[in-house]
């Protein structure tokens, strides 16, 4: 019989923790002026708290089944206490064989490395099974297998990232999604309405209080959620001081960008996080500048050369009196707040082992800590080992040799130092970058 695999949660606070991880830092330049709300210790003390699960992972022959309903009476039965075995059994014999390699999941989704490749389902399965033998992740219509059991988690828990964890996690969730999950029309520019266009442009340049009430007067909904004349009534009404009206566009204005070298989406958010960031709303301006670092935006076409393009700005954090240390290596660590239904901001692991050394910080000496810790569960250690290899073969572009001397003095994790062997070779056949970790 497959015994249901339960949930491991535990509490993140060391004993004896005092407040000081989470006082503001002092801010510098033009920004010792702004006066962040700034969350109170006991804030990031209950998220500290809270019962967390560590991501899992499980490293062999993955099988994969999608079909309509294919999990939907597995899951009925598991359910109601009943034995699943069969129904599962049965499913797998009918799924594809894919290449061995690691799979983990957690609350942000399902990643499948296959050697130096990786790719990603961005939703959480509905249930997870693990048997001494086997790892079963549970949708609907969906069933992936590997023919291995989860890596242990570590009986003790590693403080440091957990408080982290708790730093980053409080932050980003000071304001609500800077982005609203009810849009209006998602279509670009409306010609329909370029009459009445023309005509406010002219009065927000010349005549403010008259397209205050023009603006007060229009159904907004009539620009689309990609129109570039959206955001410029948003800046113009933030630069009126109606932030809360301004904000309330910017829920909405997210422009399609036409290539990776095409800056409108990345421009509009960074229009977005000035308006929270002159406010003072910290979560606001940290969710964006997230999605900024991690060059999370819509495009019709992308290129490795247009990423390459587009800076990470990371400084931002150090300038916003952010401990910027303790909020990227929170953004590396992953685990599930029962709290939330919808993960927090992420980027991808390149874009995060970028924006550290555009930050100026040397984290070299956090990652290898991160990847030897035997008290931090296998996917974060992992994750910290591909961290580290991105920032010093991708971003800081040191030779091979050198950087394998580093590796080999750490203790790695047998997945971890499969993987950085397998990117190795991969580079070596390829004379290129050929590694590419998405994680949204």
């Amino acid at each position: 019989m497959l015994a249901l695999a339960l949930a491991l949660a535990f509490s993140a606070a060391p004993v004896g923790l005092s407040a000081a991880p989470f006082v503001q830092l002092p801010t510098q330049g033009a920004a010792a002026q702004i006066q962040w709300t700034w969350p109170a210790p006991d804030q990031f003390i209950a998220t500290l708290q809270a019962p967390i699960t560590p991501p899992r992972m499980a490293t062999g022959v993955v099988r994969r089944l999608r079909k309509k309903g294919v999990g939907k009476a597995i899951l009925a039965r598991l359910k109601t206490g009943q034995d699943a075995t069969a129904a599962i059994n049965a499913a797998l014999k009918r799924s594809n064989k894919l290449t061995a390699g690691n799979l983990m999941w957690s609350g942000q989704g399902v990643v499948y490395e296959p050697g130096a490749e990786s790719s990603w389902m961005n939703t959480r399965p509905e249930r997870v099974v693990l048997t001494e033998t086997r790892s079963v992740l549970i949708w609907a219509d969906d069933l992936i297998s590997v023919d291995a059991p989860a890596l242990p988690l570590p009986t003790v828990a590693s403080p440091t990232p957990q408080t982290d964890w708790a730093y980053v996690s409080t932050l980003l969730r000071t304001e609500p999604a800077v982005y609203s999950e009810t849009r209006g029309r998602n279509n670009g520019t409306n010609n329909t309405y370029d009459d009445a266009w023309k005509a406010l442009a002219k009065d927000m340049n010349s005549a403010p209080e008259k397209a205050l009430a023009q603006i007060d007067a229009t159904d907004l909904t009539i620009y689309g959620d990609g129109d570039h004349r959206l955001g410029q009534i948003a800046h113009f009404l933030g630069k009126q001081g109606r932030v809360d009206a301004a904000l309330a566009l910017y829920a909405r204005f997210r422009p399609m960008g036409r290539c990776s070298m095409d800056t409108a989406p990345a421009d509009a958010a960074r229009a977005h996080a000035d308006l929270c960031y002159g406010a003072g709303r910290i979560g606001c301006f940290l969710q964006l500048q997230v999605r900024i670092m991690g060059d999370r935006f819509s495009r019709v076409a992308w290129s490795s050369y247009g990423e390459r393009a587009a800076k990470t700005e990371s400084t931002a954090l150090v300038d916003a009196g952010i401990d910027a240390r303790r909020f990227l290596l929170g953004l590396l660590v992953q685990f599930d707040d029962p709290r939330f239904s919808a993960p927090r901001e992420e980027m991808n692991l390149w874009r995060l082992a970028r924006s550290m050394h555009e930050s100026g910080i040397d984290f070299v000496a956090d990652l290898e800590r991160l990847a030897g810790d035997a008290a931090l569960d296998g996917v974060n250690r992992h994750r910290a080992t591909q961290t580290l290899w991105l920032l010093e073969r991708r971003a800081k572009k040191a030779d091979a040799k050198t950087v394998a001397a580093r590796f080999a003095q750490l203790d790695l994790l047998p997945v971890a130092q499969t993987w950085v062997e397998a990117v190795e070779a991969a580079d070596a056949a390829n004379a290129k970058p050929s590694v590419t970790l998405t994680t949204q």
